[in-house]
């Protein structure tokens, strides 16, 4: 914090630097603050995520982590913030310091000396372990539940946690007096598995601490006798209001017995029995008791059925469903993973998905989980399901959605509209599906990321993976363990691999290295593949690089274009000028303004765009299957498949000969009108996909390497009530 106090004010002069070879004045500052919650909370002064304040950007206590209404959030500031740091900070005693914390949630920190950093703002919500190690992985863990061996159930239950037993009939009968007659602090006392089978037997939320199932049930009486108040014909009126009725008619003196319920319950009867409902609990005792007393015989008929209480709770117990992903899920996602084509860039999920001896997934591995394979997998397997299935796979697409929209890489303010929009209702559809799943502090910091999107752009320039893989290169680094020696070691060996690595790569060094480069690429043993890999060279500036190119004296294998190439050559290349400028010397003769277009090509086995390989279908069928404008004013994508990359050269108008790389592609057919109404993917379009038929156009689309929008993810499928083969086509990047 020193240095970095020096760098903002007054600056630091360097002698030189890359851009200016004289003295130059550079001034830094330090904004966001990116690293897992734990970390962030500890750097920043914050609460740990299970305290009572747990978000580092509202004032919302952990007990209402389930209000998914930020309107109704308050807000912090970074005013208010440093004011109770620095109130923390200049406490005399630990117990003082204590109690500040525990009325603010605030403690002071280093960061705090910089004048410019804002507490609030600049501690962001990380999108990889928020989204990807976050809520990814507590869906399909926690809240699906997964088991290779035991059969598909509906997750109505909590896969994880078995419920709490059933108390006792004398508990559970004290338990429901409570909730009838007694005070809120009183419902609060009773024990936890009381509260829980009340919950369950009224089917409503049953996930959290003593203090949420309290108010979930205070809820509900309160909506129930709401209900009544502004009924006028009670069908199935609130058990609160029955069981005062009882008192009202079985009470020696309901004149002092009716003053333990609540009042709105009062009123309520007072309405039944056409007496006033308004003043006091005691006078609205009083009229019902003279109500009951004058006319016995006249009492209102209520519904006996509504209030009593439910007697199926053990045996629900013992019928609890099964986890959504069991041995039907499992065997669907291993036949769309074996039968997927994915690039030679993507990590793709291992093939012991699921089970305990593959281990835990990264966040890469979570990430094309939850948006590559298991969109295809569940589609195919729930896309006809009705009812609760089909509930389950629609809330899972709002997550894959967000997730998708999370992650691309040039986003707008409807982007993230969008992503807020998915991201809610996930979450508010996930509360309802699921009754025992638990709001955890990452679905309510999730709901945070908008704002930080707005603040500093697409997630990839923010986001932890650069960093954690950084940590596990320092991990990897022999030292003596010693402060004030590590450091440079560190410095020294991480310098070093950055200067080897480059000389490694230069044409001129792997040609007489060649054995060494394939063996040292075996030593180091790095996944070259998944989004650590995109991300590095997605910031290449180089809009396309043909590695054929790069060697001196190398232009590629010399062949000639074949007919129906050259022909959509020919076709592109004249579309692009206002007269027809190209002829073919085999056709036709050229007038005097006209140029004879070449038939000789040089042929490439790769090209690289913005840092990903791309390979004709003969070279690599999994790296040629992409997703393009087939023109460059088209405004619709299609799928297709590279057939050839190649060099051309020609004469222009003004006499001057231009090479330029194309690629040759063939697109995908699409489904006809009626089969299109049997295509569930495309009812999610976000991150759904699409079905073509398994086979490709005639025609030959030529096109310049910026009209390559991406890889796609297919899969050969088979699908009910349509005739031909079809595939699955799933784009691998949102631009």
């Amino acid at each position: 914090v020193d240095d970095l106090l020096g760098f903002w004010s007054p600056g630091v002069w360097f002698s030189r630097t890359a851009k200016h070879s004289s003295h130059h004045l550079v001034r830094a500052a330090l904004i966001p603050l990116i690293c897992d919650i734990l970390a962030a909370r500890q750097v920043s002064g914050l609460g740990s995520h299970a305290s009572t304040y747990f978000c580092s950007f509202c004032y919302l206590k952990l007990e209402d982590i389930e209000n998914i209404d930020k309107h109704s959030w308050p807000q912090r500031s970074s005013a208010m913030h440093r004011e109770n740091a620095r109130r923390w900070k200049d406490a005399r005693s630990v117990a003082e310091r204590e109690k500040v914390f525990q009325e603010f949630g605030v403690r002071w920190s280093e960061l705090l000396r910089l004048p410019y950093w804002d507490p609030v703002r600049f501690t962001v919500v990380d999108s990889m372990h928020n989204l990807y190690l976050g809520l990814i992985k507590t869906h399909c863990r926690d809240v699906w539940g997964m088991k290779v061996d035991a059969e598909d159930g509906d997750a109505a239950a909590n896969p994880q946690k078995p419920p709490p037993l059933r108390p006792s009939s004398q508990a559970m009968e004290k338990g429901l007096s409570v909730l009838y007659s007694g005070s809120f602090n009183e419902l609060l006392r009773c024990p936890k598995g009381v509260l829980w089978h009340l919950c369950e037997e009224r089917d409503l939320r049953r996930a959290g601490t003593v203090k949420v199932l309290a108010k979930e049930l205070d809820k509900w009486v309160r909506t129930s006798i709401t209900i009544c108040l502004t009924t006028q014909l009670l069908t199935e009126p609130s058990e609160l209001v029955e069981r005062a009725r009882k008192t009202l008619l079985t009470s020696k003196d309901p004149s002092v017995t009716l003053v333990r319920y609540r009042k709105d319950a009062l009123a309520s009867l007072c309405q039944q029995y056409g007496v006033s409902p308004e003043g006091t609990k005691k006078e609205l005792a009083r009229r019902l008791a003279a109500a009951v007393a004058d006319a016995p015989a006249t009492s209102p008929t209520l519904n006996d059925n509504f209030g009593v209480a439910h007697e199926t709770s053990e045996s629900a117990q013992e019928t609890r469903s099964g986890p959504a992903l069991g041995q039907e899920a499992f065997s669907a996602i291993r036949e769309v993973r074996e039968a997927m084509q994915l690039p030679s860039w993507i990590n793709p999920v291992p093939r012991g998905f699921g089970t305990s001896e593959h281990g835990k997934l990264s966040a890469d591995q979570w990430h094309t989980t939850c948006t590559v394979l298991l969109p295809v997998a569940l589609i195919l397997l729930w896309g006809n399901e009705k009812g609760r299935k089909w509930d389950m796979l629609k809330n899972f697409m709002d997550l894959a959605a967000a997730v998708v929209l999370a992650g691309i890489w040039r986003i707008s303010s409807s982007h993230i509209d969008l992503f807020e929009q998915y991201l809610h209702r996930y979450i508010a559809e996930l509360k309802i599906l699921y009754k025992e799943a638990k709001i955890v502090p990452n679905h309510h910091l999730a709901l945070h990321l908008p704002d930080f999107m707005r603040l500093f752009g697409p997630v990839q320039s923010w986001r932890s993976f650069v960093f954690e893989r950084f940590n596990y290169i320092l991990q990897n680094i022999n030292s003596n363990l010693t402060f004030g020696e590590m450091e440079g070691t560190f410095m020294k060996t991480s310098c070093r691999a950055a200067n080897l690595k480059p000389m490694l790569q230069d044409p001129r060094v792997a040609v007489d290295l060649e054995e060494f480069l394939k063996v040292y690429g075996d030593v180091s043993g790095e996944d070259e593949r998944g989004m650590r890999l995109e991300s590095v060279l997605r910031s290449n500036d180089a809009p396309f690089v043909v590695p054929d190119l790069s060697s001196p004296g190398n232009s590629g294998r010399e062949s000639a274009l074949s007919s129906e190439t050259y022909i959509a050559l020919l076709d592109r290349l004249n579309a692009e000028s206002s007269t027809l400028l190209f002829v073919d010397p085999s056709v036709t003769a050229k007038q005097h303004h006209q140029r004879y277009l070449s038939h000789t090509i040089f042929n490439h086995s790769d090209i690289i765009i913005h840092g990903i390989h791309y390979r004709p279908q003969l070279t690599s069928s999994r790296d040629s299957n992409v997703q393009f404008h087939p023109h460059p004013d088209s405004l619709v994508a299609q799928a297709g498949s590279i057939q050839s990359i190649f060099t051309h050269r020609r004469k222009l108008r003004n006499g001057e000969f231009v090479s330029e790389t194309f690629l040759a592609v063939k697109h995908l057919v699409e489904l006809s009108g009626s089969d299109v109404q049997k295509d569930n993917f495309r009812k999610f379009p976000h991150a759904g996909g699409r079905l073509h038929y398994d086979e490709y156009a005639r025609e030959v689309h030529v096109v310049r390497p910026q009209n390559i929008l991406c890889h796609i993810a297919k899969t050969p499928l088979r699908i009910a009530g349509i005739t031909k083969a079809c595939v699955h086509v799933l784009p691998l990047d949102r631009v």
